[in-house]
């Protein structure tokens, strides 16, 4: 019982670690090809910039499948909807290539609407707007990580159970 126990308990915490390093790593690159850029492109000042900033997320969600599908695991909101962000986003890099095709005969004001489109669609206030999830978008990895965390957690729990009957049992 003692040994079980302690299997149970080491291997439920260990796998915790191991699964919140890949969680984070994840939401790390996440960020740096994708969220950071977005950021990038609803604070630019000039068109070209944030043009620039919004094809490197797209580009981005493009190599990462990230342009279609839900990213809730049980309740599908629109929030979650990831096509729905990535064709904003898409839409809002058109605006600013109709605005660059333009040239010089682009007005100051229609470059100022331009940038104001990308920052009402990339940002939230000053946040970056995705959906919830979406650094464990595709494939099943947040259901993955979701029952990886609830069966650890019971591990964990199961191990430290183990442990206290086998030391109710020691005592008496």
């Amino acid at each position: 019982m003692k040994v079980l126990g302690w299997a149970l308990f080491t291997g439920g915490v260990a796998g915790m670690i191991v699964l919140s390093i890949v969680c984070s790593l994840s939401v790390y690159q996440f960020n740096r090809g994708c969220a950071d850029y977005l950021k990038l492109a609803g604070d630019a000042s000039t068109i070209e910039a944030a043009n620039g900033f919004l094809g490197q997320a797209l580009a981005y969600m493009e190599t990462t499948g990230k342009t279609s599908g839900n990213s809730s695991l049980i309740f599908k909101k629109p929030l979650s909807d990831v096509g729905i962000w990535y064709k904003q986003t898409k839409d809002a890099k058109g605006v600013l290539e109709g605005i660059i095709a333009k040239g010089d005969e682009a007005t100051g004001t229609e470059k100022s609407n331009a940038l104001l489109k990308v920052r009402e669609t990339v940002l939230d206030g000053t946040s970056v707007t995705y959906p919830p999830h979406i650094a464990l978008y595709p494939g099943g990895s947040y259901a993955v990580a979701v029952i990886l965390w609830w069966v650890l957690g019971l591990a964990t729990v199961g191990g430290v159970i183990f442990l206290a009957i086998g030391y109710w049992e020691y005592i008496s």
